[in-house]
């Protein structure tokens, strides 16, 4: 049976839904996309009493044939149907995932570099309505480079140009938002007498075909030199984008500077997009032909969990320093409330529940906003650190790391190790427990995004003993070490993308500049599966499915990396050339020689470690994960395309 955009097969769904160990919340998404599971779900003695009921008439409903088939029906009819009872809900309230808004945690939330999972269950009860935004990686157990692809798309743009840049990111399942865009860092670009156009597709992943496509500066002429950045925002329903005037004077400055490295000087604007046919949402936008409604040097923007349709951004005040505005996502130019304050919020993770808090520096006294409102709230917590949301819990962690990198090594301080402190706390920041390490490192789960849970950890690790190599998983509830396992290798970096079960460690060998191999973190043994060899920093497992792990080498892994920790969706073409130079630009790099061969992918058998399939790439052509599938890209002699890797038959 072959798989579909469901993310697996049928009877993989079905070997999943006969696991008593699931967790509900993976019983309803079970349930709503696959019908084909409801007898073994309702054969499952885990199976919860509401759900229970739910799947009888759903199954006798079918039967008499009074229900529809269709995955959206079921959606539907679960969502009426498995709503917990009132106990149950409040038990469950501290697991609902909260939002984030800072540069680091857009980091975890956007990378590609990350991990997906061995098993779509997670270890915490969520609440058993189904939710929107599920996003699915495809399963692909078995590869033949020879099989000629689904489909081909290929990209707009002069194909021999230097100044098309590509970007892409996910609006849901098998639905990528595909931006091209003229380089106006590029003076030769900038001031060309025919630019090309910068423009903005939804492409269908299953078909490779265009939902719609729009010229940017047809809608928008002011945009023309202006840079692009894709905001992704699970479950939004708009395709929102930022615009950044690189080539502008800087705030509060009348020279006109193109300085990339300090990008927070530059005016900024976002325009939303109707996700049905790419027309802009807000009419006061669209018609301002000449310059945009709204510009400010400083614009961070984030969803809401479980809202669709309405987000949080944060600007410049014209009496404080920062403004923070709550608008309906299609209209942000009239927000519901705004508040200013000369506060910047907490690193991490600034979401506590309905409080949004504010208090950056351990000198600030710290307060809280209710998102709803606009209002202050109680607030008892501390300023400074980071703020974690773990599973529902809330820790604050204290050490002198950088909050915005997306690797773990920094906050885990190497073999001298970082002081570390860290704090439990409840919903309005009163400390539950405490701990002190001398490192930690957080990871999570990435096999399967809902909207509610997209920016919700799942693993906290801390450090200590000699050359702080004894890693411990602690309960973020209670603060108490789950167990403690001493690592062996000379050193070792925890990836912060894994899934409810596994982690991957990556390790290096003494007077090693790079790590050399890694090796599956089982967190509920503990145990170390066999080691991998890799090809060193720019090799990493960048996603999961169910069986299958997806190693990637990206020669140009820095540059990715880059793009992520300044808070924008990374460049699809930013990984088809060699690494910079010692000495050359942050950011920029040779490009690669189709000369050039290296196993790009590898699919690895996440029980076993043993390698499934390989795909071989020259340096012009590279692999990158958008809306549950794994795309290749490629630029070999100045043809540009976007084309699936194919998807084998699965045997049942």
């Amino acid at each position: 049976m072959s798989n579909t955009n469901r993310g697996m097969s049928v009877p993989q769904a079905k070997a999943l839904a006969a696991d008593p160990t699931i967790a509900p919340g993976v019983m309803v998404r079970l349930a709503n996309a696959y019908p084909e599971t409801w007898e073994v779900l309702l054969a499952n003695p885990s199976t919860y009493p509401e759900l229970r009921g739910w799947l009888k008439k759903s199954i006798d409903d079918a039967a008499s044939g009074s229900s529809q088939s269709s995955s959206e029906t079921t959606s539907r009819r679960a969502s009426k149907k498995t709503s917990p009872s009132k106990s149950t809900r409040r038990k469950r309230r501290l697991v609902r995932t909260k939002t984030a808004f800072s540069r680091s945690f857009v980091a975890i939330v956007l990378a590609s570099v990350m991990v997906g999972g061995l098993v779509y269950a997670r270890e915490q009860v969520r609440i058993s309505q189904p939710e929107p935004g599920i996003i699915s990686t495809i399963d692909i157990q078995a590869y033949d480079q020879d099989q000629a692809p689904a489909w081909r798309y290929a990209l707009s743009g002069d194909a021999d140009s230097d100044c098309a840049k590509y970007g892409v990111t996910t609006f849901s399942q098998g639905l990528a938002i595909l931006l091209v865009q003229n380089d106006v860092t590029k003076e030769e670009c900038r001031d060309a007498e025919e630019p090309m156009d910068s423009t903005l597709t939804m492409l269908d992943l299953q078909t490779g075909t265009e939902k719609w496509r729009i010229d940017i500066a047809k809608e928008l002429p002011w945009t023309k030199k202006w840079q692009k950045q894709l905001i992704e925002i699970p479950g939004l329903d708009v395709v929102m984008v930022k615009f950044v005037n690189v080539n502008g004077p800087d705030a509060g400055d009348d020279n006109a500077t193109t300085d990339e490295d300090d990008p927070d000087r530059k005016w900024k604007t976002i325009v939303p997009y109707n996700a049905l046919n790419g027309k802009i949402t807000d009419v006061v936008i669209a018609g301002s032909d000449a310059q945009p409604t709204m510009q400010t040097p400083v614009l961070e923007v984030s969803g809401i969990p479980g809202n669709s349709s309405e987000i949080l951004v944060m600007t410049n005040g014209s009496e404080s320093d920062f403004r923070y505005s709550r608008f309906e996502a299609k209209q942000p130019t009239d927000p519901l409330w705004h508040l200013e304050s000369d506060l910047q919020p907490i690193e991490g993770n600034p979401l506590v529940g309905n409080a949004f808090v504010l208090g950056r520096e351990q000198e600030d006294t710290p307060v809280a906003i209710d998102i709803d409102t606009g209002l202050n709230v109680e607030w008892n917590g501390r300023a400074g650190g980071q703020l974690l949301n773990i599973k529902g819990n809330h820790v604050q962690v204290f050490s002198d790391c950088d909050a915005s990198t997306v690797s773990n090594e920094d906050c885990q301080g190497g073999r001298e190790g970082k002081e570390t402190t860290l704090y439990g706390i409840d919903a309005v920041g009163n400390e539950k427990w405490s701990d002190s390490a001398t490192g930690f490192a957080v990871s999570r789960d990435d096999s399967y995004r809902i909207q509610r849970t997209s920016q919700e950890l799942d693993h906290l690790f801390v450090l200590n003993g000699e050359n702080n190599h004894d890693l411990s998983l602690l309960d973020p509830d209670t603060g108490v070490a789950q167990w403690t396992l001493p690592i062996e290798a000379y050193e070792f970096v925890i990836s912060r993308f894994g899934n409810s079960q596994f982690v991957p460690i990556y390790f290096a060998k003494e007077n090693e500049d790079e790590t050399s191999t890694f090796s599956l973190l089982n967190t509920q043994g503990p145990q170390l599966g066999t080691e991998i060899p890799i090809a060193g920093d720019t090799e990493r497992v960048d996603g999961a499915s169910i069986f299958t792990g997806y190693l990637v080498d990206d020669p140009d892994r820095e540059v990715y990396i880059a793009d992520i920790e300044s808070g924008e969706a990374p460049s699809v073409d930013s990984v088809d050339s060699t690494p910079a130079d010692e000495g050359e630009p942050e950011g920029e790099s040779e490009e690669g020689s189709e000369d050039e061969v290296r196993t790009c992918v590898r699919g690895i058998v996440l029980l076993s470690g043993s390698e499934s399939w390989s795909r071989q790439c020259n340096g012009k052509q590279s692999i990158v994960k958008v809306a549950g599938y794994w795309l290749f890209f490629d630029k070999t002699s100045g043809s540009k395309e976007l084309t699936p890797l194919a998807i084998m038959e699965v045997i049942d």
